[in-house]
């Protein structure tokens, strides 16, 4: 029971779980199953000797062949062989099938230090450009693989069909330090509430798509266009707000009218159209963009960082980063557009009932913020102080849960019966024991206990049998217990072996009565 209690507490003991490891709980679950097999064994062929001694006519080969464990003895009955096959698969089989529980998990929740967040990108991606690879890095895992209402990646959380989200996330001391000392199938997990960078698809109303003024308007507010000529009568197109540099691309041949520099990316307009068919006008789609606060959980092990759980809570009052860092999306990310358009390049089994673009521009606007204002970039001339305490911050140990998970083995109930198959069949052969305890088969019972109380002229029976161990015709055996010894008799109480070709007659193979007070010799 005590092999059985530390299998049951290594699996289901969160904390011990947790420290163990899956490797670990399968070596100290197959040493208890070990144990626990050797205890079985004995129990159980004892108590089946003593059903052998008690009931039928017993051989000798069956008693050689239960007390060695001989599957492949000779001369042995059906049964007898059917009882040490079981005996053989059982360990095989339950060493096997507790194996087959891999795969859970464990969790102990632990304490975490002063961490800094912020818009930071994923480990290993050194920032020193203008963000067109960090818009690719961070969009690419949804491209791949489009879908709403899940988390993508590091950070990226598309809620809808008309919002996605770039959570904020810890910088890389956080990190390092966190995946430090984990191994293969170690986790941890950290929740907390950060601010995100997000995009909202908002609809253009149909009589406003096809009233001139809507667009003048546009323009009069300080709305200039970025327009890439991607020859094949393909354009695409972005309208941003206020005086952003104005770039015009013809082919090979490019131009760029620069303007005054006004900062708000409150709002934008893009579009990617057929110029033999339609316009920007009739084509672009409007995206509201704003700083939320954001609950998210992240999954670090020891070689990744991702981004597990995501919820957008609500929009934060300060929206400075968003409406005066000059960001320069229509210059530099315009190009996009066409390459990850779903229209006209889709993904293998892409839904195309799923717009693209909010993910796509949401990782625009954050790949501008990390490379022009983002911590991973202080030494950038036109870097604001102001806008970085905003884009890199730090929060205390309380605001930020952390979970220490490791794959260990399931809890399962038909786990739990796999480990007490063998306590079950333990006690099982005690109670066995305990009812038969008339017959003469003690906890030591063995050959030797056959040889000293055998009838010697009866020891003939065995002849030829001394080195090879198989017997030229079948030995059965009968205990006689002599009457007239009492309890206290002075005469020492004994019980005799009969070793006989041929069955006796009579229902058992015990003659006389034993004792239960008697020690007999």
């Amino acid at each position: 029971m005590a092999a059985f209690t530390v299998a049951v507490a290594v699996i289901w003991n969160q904390a011990a779980a947790t420290s163990l490891g899956e490797t670990n709980q399968l070596v100290v679950v197959g040493l208890a199953l070990s144990i626990m097999n050797l205890s079985t064994q004995r129990q159980v062929l004892l108590a089946a000797i003593a059903v052998e001694a008690w009931y039928g006519h017993s051989k000798l080969t069956h008693f050689d062949a239960v007390l060695r464990k001989a599957l492949l003895t000779r001369c042995l009955s059906l049964l007898p062989r059917l009882f040490l096959l079981v005996l053989v698969i059982l360990p095989l089989g339950l060493g096997a099938a507790y194996k087959k529980f891999s795969g859970g998990q464990s969790m102990t929740s632990v304490g975490c230090r002063d961490s800094h967040w912020g818009i930071i990108s994923r480990p290993g991606w050194p920032w020193s450009g203008n963000g067109l690879s960090g818009a690719v890095d961070a969009y690419v895992p949804f491209w791949n693989n489009v879908g709403i209402s899940r988390t993508y990646g590091y950070n990226m959380f598309v809620a809808s069909n008309t919002t996605a989200a770039l959570l904020d996330t810890p910088d890389w001391d956080t990190i390092r330090s966190e995946q430090d000392g984990l191994r293969l199938g170690q986790y941890v997990i950290l929740n907390t509430t950060v601010n995100a960078t997000v995009a909202e698809h908002k609809e253009i109303e149909p009589e406003d798509r096809i009233d001139a003024r809507f667009w003048k308007d546009l323009e009069g507010r300080g709305f200039t266009n970025n327009t890439i000529d991607m020859s094949f009568a393909l354009f695409s197109g972005l309208y941003v707000s206020r005086y952003i540099p104005l770039g015009v691309f013809e082919c090979i041949h490019a131009h760029v009218q620069q303007a005054p520099i006004e900062k708000n990316y409150s709002e934008i307009y893009v579009s990617i159209w057929d110029v033999n068919k339609d316009t920007f006008e009739s084509t672009a789609q409007r995206f509201i963009q704003r700083r939320w606060l954001c609950a998210g959980t992240w999954n670090i092990s020891s070689s990744n960082v991702s981004l597990i759980e995501a919820k957008l809570l609500e929009p934060v009052e300060d929206q400075i980063v968003i409406q005066e860092i000059s960001l320069s999306i229509g210059t530099w990310f315009t190009e996009l557009l066409p390459e990850y358009n779903y229209i006209w390049y889709p993904p293998e089994d892409n839904p195309t009932g799923i717009n693209t673009f909010p993910p796509l521009v949401v990782s625009m606007l954050w790949a501008r913020l990390v490379s022009h204002n983002s911590y991973q970039n202080v030494h950038r001339a036109d870097q604001n102080a102001t806008h970085a305490a905003r884009t890199y911050y730090s929060k205390p140990a309380r605001d930020v849960q952390k979970t220490y998970t490791t794959i260990t083995l399931k809890r399962s109930y038909l786990l739990l019966f796999v480990l007490a198959i063998h306590p079950i069949l333990t006690m099982l052969a005690v109670i066995v024991k305990g009812l038969l305890y008339s017959a003469p088969v003690g906890d030591d019972f063995g050959l030797v206990s056959l040889l000293s109380g055998a009838k010697k002229d009866s020891l003939d029976l065995l002849y030829g049998a001394s080195l090879s161990g198989k017997l030229s015709d079948d030995v059965h055996v009968r205990f006689e217990v002599p009457d007239g010894l009492e309890h206290g008799d002075a005469r020492e109480p004994r019980v005799y072996v009969t070793l006989e070709r041929f069955e006796g007659s009579g229902a058992s193979n015990i003659v006389g009565d034993l004792d239960r007070n008697t020690i007999y010799y």
